[in-house]
């Protein structure tokens, strides 16, 4: 309701709304930091050489020929960042933002190919679709303190894509992809500040699909060993939203933003897997190359524009537009280990650990996008049982994974003694369980 507003007070709050109309970003896939399943999350990760089912589509396609029957799976993932900001400067205008816990619901399935291409080809098909928040894209004001990695990294639906061919007995290679959507849109509106209402209005929107490549080659030497490489080009979300706001009286308004948020970096990863014990023991070890150096800023980009109503030439009563902030990342080389043990046929015991060090450098300037290293331990367990009720031959296997993320504690110190946000520290953990239940027909 906007009876008792004047026309002065109604333009200044449009303006002030389409600044802050957009407030935070978040990065990396919430697979490279908690895991895809609960065999990767309780593994570290560490499955580029040891993926067997339609988990491969992330961490190794050429692994999808692993599995030589259907294979389908559904999963649930629980995250919840238990994480802390001390600030110096209590009474600061910018807080403090924290990220919320999320859970997401996956599926998938392998299927290797028969006839002429029995025990050649395989194609796989995962998706991961976030539940209490859907898909997501935030750009919080740099000013205030954020968990860089972890803000809303959950809140992204992931569609993968993958096949696999065995050129050999001891070579597969494979190839697919990783989708998210790109946002564009664009609003139109007119109102009059006399009449206090507005006269038009319209608002499309456009979902894109963004294609990212992911490859991989896995060569076995001796039936013990596996030697895989696999890369994982970048993806994001990317999005651009103009308005125009015509006000009758006074002119035009055109205002853009633009930026990018879940960003997820090229990767190259080189894992290694060894099996002993009768097959009963899998030692794993991974070693991923992220290029954070490539990552674009994260702060979005806004132009706006106030132009005088009926002047020859348009005249400009207002003009601003945001500089490009850069992020200043480095590229990082994160190590994985896991194990494997099957101390009976039905029962596998899981074990990960992960040295993650951060890309992002001390914040001691303007911005505020928090970062730490991170310790990453996790354990699982897979119980394989035989369907009660007789309709599956073959035997459902129930996965549990727990994962604990370590941040490593961080003082963040300003330059500038009196930077509005001033210094404070990071510091916390993120929990993570999972579950799922897969069948092979």
């Amino acid at each position: 309701m906007m009876c008792g507003r004047t026309p002065r007070s109604i333009l200044f709050g449009l303006l002030m709304g389409l600044c802050l109309s957009v407030t935070t970003v978040a990065h990396a896939s919430i697979f490279d930091t908690y895991g895809f399943g609960s065999r990767g999350m309780a593994m570290g990760n560490a499955l580029t050489a040891s993926a067997n089912d339609y988990h491969a589509t992330y961490y190794n396609p050429a692994q999808l020929m692993e599995r030589p029957h259907v294979h389908v799976g559904t999963g649930f993932s629980y995250v919840h960042p238990a994480l802390s900001i001390d600030r110096n400067m209590l009474g600061s205008e910018h807080p403090s933002v924290l990220p919320v816990p999320n859970s997401g619901f996956t599926i998938g399935v392998s299927t290797p190919l028969g006839g002429v291409f029995k025990n050649r080809v395989a194609f796989g098909f995962g998706l991961f679709m976030p539940m209490m928040q859907m898909t997501r894209a935030e750009a919080i004001d740099y000013n205030s303190p954020q968990f860089y990695r972890y803000q809303n990294l959950t809140d992204k639906l992931i569609i993968l894509l993958g096949g696999a061919i065995r050129l050999t007995d001891w070579l597969d290679v494979g190839i697919g992809a990783q989708i998210l959507a790109d946002l564009d849109g664009r609003g139109d509106v007119s109102l009059s500040l006399v009449d206090q209402r507005v006269t038009k209005r319209r608002l499309s929107i456009d979902l894109h699909g963004d294609v990212a490549l992911t490859a991989g080659v896995t060569v076995r030497p001796v039936p013990s060993w596996a030697i895989a490489v696999s890369y994982r080009s970048a993806l994001d979300l990317s999005y651009k939203l103009p308005l125009t706001a015509e006000i009758e009286e006074v002119g035009t308004i055109f205002y853009e933003i633009q930026g990018t948020s879940l960003y997820t970096p090229h990767q190259l990863n080189a894992g290694v897997s060894y099996r002993l014990l009768d097959n009963n023991l899998l030692l794993t070890s991974d070693v991923t190359v992220a290029f954070w150096s490539a990552a674009p800023s994260a702060s979005p980009k806004i132009k706006l524009l106030l132009e005088a109503k009926d002047t020859d030439p348009p005249e400009n009563l207002l003009e601003a537009e945001s500089g490009n902030i850069p992020l200043n990342a480095q590229t990082t080389v994160t190590t994985r280990l896991g194990v494997e043990y099957k101390p009976i046929e039905s029962i596998a015991l899981r074990a990960g650990y992960v040295y993650r060090p951060t890309p992002i450098p001390n914040q001691i300037y303007q911005t505020n996008y928090g970062d730490s290293d991170a310790h990453v331990a996790s354990v699982g367990l897979a119980y394989s049982f035989h369907d009660p009720t007789k309709v599956h031959k073959k035997p459902l296997t129930i996965g549990l994974a727990a994962q604990m993320t370590f941040l490593r504690p961080r003082h963040v110190g300003k330059s500038d003694k009196s930077n509005e946000t001033g210094s404070y520290d990071l510091d916390g953990a993120v929990w993570t369980l999972g579950f799922d239940i897969q069948h092979d027909f």
